[in-house]
């Protein structure tokens, strides 16, 4: 407590206690100008008030300094709940609320099945006439093809600040530098700023934790869950995304929460597949990839870079289309690129 505060709290205990003591003198003095004492002369009299008031006063002093005393404590620790933890603590202290939590993500089914994706000569000739691109643009988008597919789960949202940050807790692994800026670092806004390695590594905890079987989607299964069977050109429809339905092209100069407006819904209802943060995808990017595509994704295996789709809060609209596509070096961390997961069907 500063030497100020010592001070005021000092003169409040002398002056409630001081005025206590007159309180008593004035009664005493009436008690012996009625010779309450008999037996007493009233220089005795006076002695014994004077020893009387000097108890009173002492009590007086004793109990208003408990009072104040508890007041000040009760004031104090209302003003530290005040405070922020953030202001007290250090990053791993905050973060030890994580320790021991999994906040395993929603998941959404999307069923075994054929499905189109790329796009078809129809949609390039629309979106050029739409000034969304050139013809050459969306040379890496064609042609439309059929591909089966068995049946996945991927997460209805984007992985979040929360849940990644418990598995960086857990697994003593430094946080996104990002993180620092508090535009982007509330729990409910997606994680980004991490490589394709540190997507891997939260599925493979996450994996340990649960007993399922989690990983990145590859790119088929993230287009067939932007796109479903209707062949939209955008996950929420074919009409332009807008500040209503869709992050992109720093509209808002941050990122949304996950789960919250802005936001888009894809054909099965996943969140913010347009705009927001581009996600990883498990596979590596191919040039022309629809024209080289096999039957079994993992037996693309050239190149050096992941691929990455949907587009993010930085991104023009040509990016948060369902068949957009963007090579990333998977060591690569940028304020754009997050992800979402799926969980392997027991087949």
């Amino acid at each position: 407590m500063e030497q100020v505060e010592l001070f005021k709290v000092a003169g409040t205990i002398a002056g409630l206690a001081g005025i206590v003591l007159i309180v008593f003198f004035l009664l005493f003095k009436e008690i012996i100008r009625k010779n309450i004492f008999p037996k007493m002369t009233k220089r005795q009299a006076y002695r014994v008030v004077i020893i009387i008031l000097f108890l009173i006063w002492s009590l007086a002093i004793f109990v208003i300094s408990a009072w104040v005393y508890k007041s000040k404590m009760i004031q104090n620790n209302l003003s530290m709940n005040e405070v922020p933890l953030i202001q007290e603590t250090s990053d791993l202290d905050i973060l030890n609320q994580y320790k021991g939590n999994v906040d395993v993500p929603n998941m959404i089914k999307i069923e075994e099945g054929k499905y189109l994706i790329g796009l078809s000569e129809e949609s390039v000739a629309n979106l050029v006439a739409e000034k969304i691109g050139n013809r050459e643009d969306f040379s890496n988008e064609t042609p439309q093809i059929k591909y089966s597919i068995k049946g996945y789960f991927i997460s209805k949202y984007e992985i979040s600040v929360k849940q990644y940050r418990q598995f960086a807790v857990q697994k003593n692994k430094q946080l996104p530098e990002n993180l620092k800026d508090n535009n982007f670092n509330a729990d409910d806004q997606p994680i980004m700023g991490v490589s394709w390695y540190d997507a891997r590594e939260y599925c493979d905890w996450l994996s340990n934790k649960t007993g399922e079987k989690y990983r990145l989607p590859t790119e088929i299964e993230w287009e067939i869950a932007a796109k479903g069977t209707d062949n939209r050109i955008f996950p929420d429809g074919n009409n332009r995304p807008n500040t209503n339905n869709c992050n992109f092209y720093e509209q808002f100069n941050k990122t949304s929460p996950v789960d919250k407006t802005p936001m888009n819904f894809s054909y099965f209802k996943v969140v913010n597949m347009a705009g927001n943060i581009a996600e990883w995808c498990d596979n590596n990017f191919e040039e022309n990839y629809y024209q080289k595509l096999h039957q079994n994704i993992d037996y693309l295996s050239s190149g050096d870079k992941k691929c990455i789709r949907g587009g993010s809060w930085k991104d023009n609209i040509f990016f948060v289309r369902c068949t957009a596509r963007v090579g990333l070096l998977p060591d690569t961390k940028k304020e754009t690129v997050g992800f979402r997961i799926v969980k392997i069907l027991n087949q």
